[in-house]
């Protein structure tokens, strides 16, 4: 009998059919298109909402030399007890006082203003000024005691009362003493400098006076806090908000100088390296809570010339200064007229 199966008809692709090659060539061009379209206007919004910010200051005139001069360690005129290299004063924990009650008076003051000298270079003011205190009260009016205290109180930017116990080792200290000439010197250059600061002020309220605001720094938060006398690090977070709630605020209209400087040699200032970006990728400032401006200093252990000495931060909306701040105050006053 003959063979009667039926050979299986081959399946056609008639959508490959409909579809010729050009076809999928123009489909995949206009895909690509609209595709390169949707990233132009998605990076066109976030440029929109990115906010200028500007990290590097400009170079600042010599004229600061005179304002920002560090004080010198005082001359010891009581010599300090030398410690065995394991001094438990360079462990101390929780911020402990090595000296011992008992023994010459003169010994227990040298020696508390050891204390006070290691804790204020490590940052702990709180446990200096304690040192200095009871050095005090065992030696009224002592003036390696008055010395440190002044030095003590310009580290943590009280300068009003480091000019006043300046004055004080100038009215303790007897004729002729190496001491005085320091006392001079640094009570002149912070009354020059408490007087910028009040011109820095004043011309900071007339200049904001009658501006429509708005963006403001409500908050500033600093880690650590406070800083000791050498910092290898420094986190600022400024918390910038809306000053007009019924006002959208435009983050491309905002633009935001965080300028650091570190001291070269005690002398001149100079431009330091910074990190900064809003912790939100994409900033809204009309939101209730703000944003988040973080800056992080880094110190550079390869430059021991180079010391921290202080910031400036100015907010401006559309060319406009809307807030500024600056440690110490009389940063001011070099970037007044900028």
């Amino acid at each position: 009998m003959p063979d009667e199966t039926v050979p299986p008809v081959p399946e056609v692709d008639y959508q490959k059919r409909l579809r010729p090659r050009t076809y999928a060539v123009a489909v995949y061009v206009v895909g690509l298109f609209v595709l390169m379209q949707l990233v132009a206007l998605g990076l066109a919004f976030w440029f929109r909402q990115n906010v200028t910010i500007e990290k590097v200051g400009p170079a600042l005139s010599e004229e600061v030399v005179a304002i920002v001069t560090p004080v010198e360690e005082p001359p010891v005129t009581e010599p300090p007890i030398r410690k065995p290299e394991s001094s438990p004063l360079d462990a101390r924990p929780e911020g402990r006082l090595s000296v011992a009650p008992g023994g010459a008076v003169d010994q227990q003051v040298a020696q508390l203003n050891e204390d006070a000298r290691l804790f204020r270079r490590n940052g702990d003011f709180s446990m200096a000024e304690v040192a200095l205190r009871q050095a005090l009260d065992l030696k009224p009016n002592d003036l390696l005691t008055l010395t440190n205290y002044a030095m003590l109180e310009e580290a943590r930017g009280e300068r009003r009362a480091a000019f006043a116990r300046w004055s004080q080792v100038i009215e303790t200290a007897p004729e002729g003493d190496p001491t005085i000439r320091l006392a001079r010197e640094r009570a002149v250059l912070l009354e020059e400098a408490l007087r910028l600061e009040a011109d820095a002020r004043r011309r900071e309220e007339a200049l904001l006076e009658g501006i429509d605001r708005r963006i403001t720094v409500a908050d500033v938060r600093v880690e650590p806090d406070p800083l000791p006398e050498f910092p290898l690090e420094i986190r600022r977070d400024f918390l910038l908000k809306s000053a007009n709630r019924s006002i959208p605020v435009d983050a491309s209209k905002l633009r935001v100088q965080v300028f650091v400087y570190d001291q070269i040699d005690g002398r001149r200032l100079e431009p330091a390296k910074i990190e900064a970006k809003f912790l939100s990728g994409q900033p809204d400032f009309n939101r209730p809570e703000g944003e988040t401006l973080r800056t992080i200093y880094t110190a550079s252990p390869d430059e021991p010339e180079r010391k921290y000495y202080g910031y400036i931060v100015r907010v401006f909306y559309d060319n406009q200064l809307q807030y500024q701040r600056a440690e110490p105050r009389s940063l001011l006053e070099l970037f007044s007229g900028r």
